[in-house]
């Protein structure tokens, strides 16, 4: 029997319905081993985009978003992909099957999952027509009618039963319904869930969305929540793990807000133009966020918290998720950018809102910024962040219930980087740099805090960790040459570089440049703080560095052209295939003279046209060599001229080309370079690997979807382009216009304060606006409670979790246990307003105690004993003074079996007396 519907005209897209009685599987099962179902889909369309639901097999199998341009072209939930494609599709055969579509779950103690999708409900009812379509041949069990008229489509689901899908009986029945009521901005997923048996669940998600971002796919998707990370419970997860390695990349796979019934917008990446994000609201329940470097990410609601829950039968749980799309452009930093070129301006501006905000942050609880999401930990890209992070201004819209910000974010970076400087051998050992090989971290974590000082007007952050720049820099000045510039053979380990398929060694542009960038930028922040003997020191030695790198490094007569020696390794022998981070960086950070430049640009292009012939190069980005790289330096197995290091592109350094070439005042290459880039963002979203090769397609790189410092390359425009580099002392603006381009602005924020700069008919005009930022005095414990750049806490009876030590726990077999953070000093006098501490008590006790010093903590000037209540909560620290401060906290178990009470982490604001 069959019921034929027709469905009335509303004002989106409608169709006639199909609903015909299933005819059971022989065998009586839900599935038949093998069997493959047809597309069996219900169709519901609004205002927030059009969700397709598999009611056979109960599971929303695709989302389209809508957005100001209207329904977006792919859906953003991953989707199935056969066996045979997979290795293809991923590259790594590590995706675990179940992670695709949008369905709900439970994950028992021994493992088996336990799914909506493996068994047929019940009865599907379907009621009211607007917005509701299906797919013809569409096979259900179904009851009920849709009523007439244009009332709102409601798609309930009954006796939804999640099962193993091996005959097991199911663990639990849901009823379900789907619906976009009022002005249809949401699809709202009720889901009433009874217990049919007494079992304990691990992982749950009701529902969970899941999506991939692997290199193979069309609709290519990842996701970032921008909320308070003392408000995120996050734990390591051997389900989710599929590539680890603790120390470089991030094991936060699962991600839980705190807060109950809060809601928050995911800033997606895609490899696919979308002006939409996806915002997430829930009732009954708490938002999570969970991913796994290799391509791996989830959003959704669980009904409490905790992973592992016990769960009686009989018992009934309610939870709804409202889903929606939300523009992209309201929320988020965004790239303030008008250009008379429209094509590059939106492609600049989508680009840059997309992945600074999407596809940046590594790891969603410390929110530290690496190659992608739930991906590696990078600090030798600091410096780019923080030129992207400059380049942009926040957006006015809400990100989420309790927001956090790219500025808020990238100062934490700043501040996890630096808790992992090795004192005695002055190198940063973060991340991908665990081992310290790559010390131009230093640098480039210096040239990133001055960024963020500029930006923000943060001087009592930036204050605070002078003395660990100091040393940072410290590592370069000792290892100078006879010559006076840095030598890596003398450096005492593979000081290696970002090209690290690449050898080399001995005096390097590339890192002497940023040596040089670096002492200007720590002259800078020092003079900032008032430290104007300091200041003179680093602005001599950055002098001293550049006459050095000019005097040994100019070759007038390299073949090919005029430029720069890339290296002279220790040999002596001297290394000139023209690399783009050993030419470009010299021109744009100054150490060239405009001669010079203007040499090196030429030499360039006489080069380019060859390859243009040769090798067709497309002029996409800047390329990584412009001669071929000697066959003994490569590391990497491809070695062909024009692929990744050897003449392909990592893309972020087409920053430097820019900028140089503006600097040079090359206006229409700095242009059309910059508009080549935009030109193939448009097109590709520069996705499907980590590096693109001569002609600018997207291989031969290590199989990495994308990597995110590619996004500072936006900067350039308003960095080189329009020539906004602020200084501590004022906004300069020395613009670099091409012809064609008579008129262009910008946003930025300056010192905190938004600034437009309009240029026009080769005049420059900076109009002060509204103060945007206001940087509280603040010091976040979160990401690393072993140790700051200050120093080491002490423990007696506590455990850390986690590589860096994110959590502090009691140490199994002990009924107590104390933490003793290193002293936190403001380098000025201040007086505490509130303490925050989120904390999962566990039935037991967490006392702090707060103190403060003006010595160095030989005597306590103040302190304050504060009772920690479960969950996060503030306390007020009236009173309390001083120059410096720490706290110290006593767990207590409930009793000596019980769980430990953890510590999240901990934050304190004060208010400086200056």
């Amino acid at each position: 029997m069959s019921v034929v519907i027709v469905l009335k005209h509303f004002w989106w897209r409608v169709a006639a319905m199909a609903l015909v009685a299933h005819v059971p599987c022989p065998c009586g099962a839900a599935l038949c081993a093998g069997e493959t179902p047809a597309p069996q889909l219900l169709s519901l369309e609004g205002a927030f985009g059009k969700a397709e639901i598999d009611a056979a097999h109960p599971a929303l199998a695709k989302l389209f978003l809508r957005g100001p341009g209207g329904l977006g072209p792919q859906s953003v939930l991953a989707p199935r992909v056969a066996a045979a494609d997979k290795d293809k599709v991923y590259r790594r055969d590590k995706m675990p099957a179940w992670a695709y579509d949008g369905y709900t779950y439970v994950v028992g103690q021994d493992g088996a999952r336990y799914e909506s999708r493996l068994a047929r409900p019940d009865k599907v009812e379907v009621g009211g027509t607007a917005g509701l379509s299906s797919s013809v041949g569409s096979h259900w069990n179904t009851a009920g009618q849709a009523s007439s008229g244009t009332q709102q489509a409601v798609l309930r689901l009954t006796g939804v039963k999640l099962s193993d899908g091996e005959g097991r009986p199911p663990v639990a029945e849901e009823d379900w319904t789907l619906s976009a009521p009022g002005d249809g901005s949401q699809l709202v997923w009720k889901i009433v869930r009874r217990w049919r048996r007494d079992f304990t669940s691990t992982y749950s998600g009701s529902p969970g969305l899941f999506f991939s971002f692997a290199r193979g796919l069309k609709n290519s998707t990842t996701s970032t929540i921008w909320y308070d990370p003392l408000r995120i419970a996050a734990s390591r997860s051997d389900l989710y793990v599929l590539e680890s390695n603790p120390a470089m990349i991030s094991e936060n796979h699962i991600q839980t807000l705190r807060d109950r019934d809060a809601w928050a917008i995911f800033k997606l990446w895609t490899n696919w133009p979308t002006a939409c994000d996806l915002r997430l609201e829930v009732a009954g329940g708490h938002l999570y966020r969970r991913g796994s470097f290799a391509w791996l990410s989830e959003a959704g609601a669980v009904t409490a918290p905790d992973a592992v829950q016990a769960h009686r039968a009989g018992q009934v749980e309610e939870i709804t998720l409202r889903i929606g799309g939300a523009d992209k452009s309201a929320t988020g930093y965004q790239l303030a950018l008008t250009l008379p070129d429209k094509d590059t301006e939106t492609s600049l501006r989508d680009f840059y809102g997309s992945l600074f905000n999407g596809g940046t942050v590594n790891d969603q609880k410390g929110f530290s910024f690496g190659n992608e999401t739930d991906g590696y930990y990078c600090g030798v890209t600091c410096g780019m962040h923080g030129a992207t992070l400059a380049a942009g201004v926040p957006a006015a819209g809400r990100l989420s219930a309790h927001p956090y910000d790219a500025a808020q974010a990238f100062r934490e970076h700043l501040a996890n980087i630096f808790s992992t400087l090795d004192e005695q051998r002055g190198r940063t050992r973060f991340g991908f740099n665990m081992h310290g090989h790559w010390v131009d971290e230093n640098l480039h974590t210096i040239i990133g805090a001055r960024a963020y000082l500029l930006h923000s007007g943060d001087l009592a952050f930036v204050r605070g960790y002078l003395p660990t720049m100091e040393r940072m820099l410290g590592y370069f000045v000792q290892r100078r040459n006879q010559q006076g510039l840095f030598n890596m053979d003398d450096a005492g380990a593979r000081a290696h570089w970002y090209y690290d398929a690449i050898n080399t060694g001995g005096i390097n542009g590339y890192y002497n440049a940023f040596f040089y960038k670096a002492a200007l930028d720590l002259a800078e922040m020092e003079e900032a703080a008032g430290r104007p003997e300091q200041a003179r020191q680093y602005r001599e030695l950055a002098e001293s560095v550049k006459t050095a790198f000019n005097r040994v490094l100019w070759k007038e007569d390299a073949p090919g052209g005029p430029r720069y020696i890339d290296w002279i390794d220790a040999q002596g022998t001297e290394v000139t295939y023209f690399c783009d981070l050993c030419q470009w960086p010299a021109v744009a950070v100054g150490i060239a003279s405009l001669e010079q430049a203007r040499k090196i640009v030429a030499t360039a292009d006489a080069r380019i046209v060859q390859l243009e012939k040769e090798h067709g190069y497309q002029g996409y980005a800047g390329l990584s060599a412009l001669w071929p790289v000697p066959p003994h330096l490569i590391r990497h197995s491809e070695k062909a001229f024009g692929q990744y290091m050897n003449g392909g592109s990592l893309l972020a350094q087409t920053y430097w080309e820019i900028v140089a070439r503006s600097r040079a005042g090359d206006a229409a290459g700095a242009a059309k370079r910059l508009k080549r880039f935009a030109k193939r963002a448009a097109e590709t979203r520069w996705a499907g690997d980590n590096a693109a090769d001569i002609r600018g397609e997207m291989k031969w790189g290590d199989g990495e979807p994308y990597l995110a410092d590619m996004v500072v390359v936006t900067a350039a425009a308003v960095q080189g382009v329009l020539g906004i580099q602020p200084t501590w002392e004022k906004l300069v603006v020395t613009p670099c216009l091409p012809a064609e381009w008579p008129r262009a602005e910008a946003d930025v924020l300056y010192k905190g304060r938004r600034h437009r700069v309009t240029i026009e008919g080769g005049k420059v005009r900076v109009q002060p606006l509204e103060q945007v930022i206001d940087p509280p005095q603040l010091w976040l414990m979160d990401f690393n409670l072993r140790r700051t750049a200050h120093g080491e806490a002490q423990t007696t009876n506590v455990d850390f979790a986690g590589y860096y030590g994110d959590r502090i726990q009691v140490t199994a077999g002990s009924a107590s246990g104390t933490y003793q953070s290193p002293a936190h000093d403001w380098a000025a006098p201040t007086s505490l307003k509130e303490l925050c501490v989120a904390a999962d008590l566990n039935g037991g006790q967490v006392f702090v105690v707060v103190e403060t010093s003006d010595d160095g903590f030989q005597t306590v000037l103040s302190q304050a004993r504060v009772s920690v209540k479960d969950g996060v909560h503030a306390y007020p620290l009236q009173g309390l003074q001083g120059r410096a401060v720490r706290a110290r906290f006593e767990l207590l178990r409930q009793r000596e079996a019980a769980a430990s009470p953890v510590v999240d982490g901990f934050r304190l604001t004060s208010k400086s007396k200056e």
